[in-house]
């Protein structure tokens, strides 16, 4: 990928001269080196000269990849259609990929995203067949990286409810903690709230209601702004089921009602369909 020459046409559309981008950071040589594809440059100037031509690093990623999305971000994609449309054997052909390509290139997020996966599976399939060898591993992964990216939330988040009871207590009672530097993120914030979002709803299964109640109230907190819709209306969907667990039937069956009722008029029918099926489960496991 020739980084240079993609940064010459921007430069160049910004109409911008060579001397007015490297003005005050790099030599106009080098830049000129650059943009031919004759040298690399320092991280540092690289991220200079982009503000120098009002383009953001994730923007410019966006361009050299000619407005694709990423792998990773494609499979997710992919994930989370199959899994909301119950499509068994098109998760069970994302896991086969990622199993090969562990396997073929030895590249340990492959096995990250096959485990990833298999849990997403057992879950939607109600089954327990993700080995406690390949849990502990993912566990053992997450535990160890101190600050989180958004790739180990996409690990995590898709992976709660595999995840042994305690652990996932304590991974998520960190989860602030490990993404501190990505908080003012608007698409970090929103990770963070879906998983914790899940998290409630594992507690909820497992009749843990008031730390699922503690959950509920991080992601209260979190939403400070009107732009996450979506996670509101989880949020109060979840609380419905807490009031409903704990005796108050007609206040918690008034707001699930409610939320089913807003991802219905959003044309979210397998959402809603799935949130249904979710909320009579736990009707019938009610202390």
């Amino acid at each position: 990928m020739m980084y240079g020459e993609e940064f010459k046409k921007i430069r160049i559309e910004k109409q911008l001269t060579i001397s007015e981008t490297a003005s005050g950071i790099m030599s106009i040589s080098l830049l000129s080196k650059f943009e031919r594809g004759l040298c690399e440059i320092t991280v540092s100037k690289f991220v200079k000269i982009l503000d120098r031509v009002n383009v953001t690093l994730s923007e410019f990623e966006l361009i050299v990849s000619n407005f694709q999305k990423s792998r990773m971000m494609q499979l997710l994609d992919e994930l989370r259609e199959s899994y909301l449309k119950k499509e068994y054997t098109k998760i069970e052909a994302i896991m086969a990929n990622e199993s090969a390509l562990w396997k073929d290139t030895r590249h340990v997020r492959h096995r990250y995203n096959y485990i990833m996966f298999s849990i997403v599976y057992d879950e939607l399939r109600d089954e327990n067949t993700t080995s406690e060898e390949d849990i502990e591993f993912l566990t053992d992964y997450l535990f160890s990286i101190e600050d989180w990216t958004q790739y180990e939330l996409i690990l995590y988040g898709n992976s709660v409810a595999g995840i042994k009871f305690d652990a996932m207590m304590l991974l998520s009672n960190e989860l602030i903690h490990k993404t501190r530097y990505f908080q003012n993120n608007s698409a970090h914030r929103k990770m963070i709230a879906q998983i914790l979002l899940n998290s409630a709803i594992v507690c909820l299964m497992k009749d843990e209601l008031e730390i699922s109640l503690k959950f509920q109230t991080d992601v209260s907190k979190l939403l400070t702004s009107e732009h996450y819709l979506h996670e509101r209306n989880v949020l109060n969907y979840l609380n419905g089921i807490y009031l409903y667990k704990k005796g108050e039937i007609i206040e918690g069956q008034q707001k699930v009602d409610a939320a089913l009722s807003i991802f219905r008029k959003l044309d979210s029918d397998h959402l809603a369909t799935n949130f249904s099926e979710f909320f009579e489960d736990m009707k019938k496991s009610k202390t």
